[in-house]
């Protein structure tokens, strides 16, 4: 299925693609910063999509969509793009394998059990698949206002 981000040139926002590909290579945090509207949403989903680079999985999260300031609510989400990032990379027994984890834990609402199926989650993804995996969040500055200091602990 065709993506929005195909219509964009293999060369969108160079520069700020360059700076991010980077940071991730180095195994650096970056921080994309600007005006509201100048496309610092944009140039993360075209980042989180790009093609060609085999054992690097992208999962994007929009903080904004979170529907409650909680740490189980950041955990699902997670999970959730895990799933959607690892859809288009994994062969079908290793997306049998993280569909087990992820439809299960979807349903729980408890932080515990949701950051162990995170555990369980990345632990396939980057141990037995061997796929790096970076995450990318959108609207971070959504977390700094809504969460306690305890979440980034």
């Amino acid at each position: 299925m065709p993506s929005q981000w195909d219509v964009f040139p293999a060369n969108y926002r160079e520069h700020e693609v360059a700076q991010i590909a980077a940071w991730i290579d180095a195994g650096e945090s970056g921080l994309v910063v600007g005006l509201s509207g100048a496309g610092k949403s944009n140039v993360l989903g075209f980042v989180a999509r790009l093609k060609g680079h085999g054992t690097l999985l992208r999962p994007l999260l929009d903080l904004n969509r979170l529907p409650e300031p909680t740490l189980a609510a950041f955990l699902r989400q997670l999970l959730a793009a895990l799933d959607d990032a690892a859809s288009a990379e994994l062969p079908a027994d290793a997306l049998e394998k993280l569909r087990g984890i992820t439809d299960r834990a979807l349903a729980q609402t408890d932080a515990f059990l949701l950051g162990r199926s995170v555990e369980a989650a990345l632990a396939l993804l980057c141990g037995e698949m061997e796929l790096r995996t970076i995450i990318l969040m959108d609207r971070f500055d959504v977390a700094l206002e809504r969460f306690d200091a305890s979440f980034f602990n």
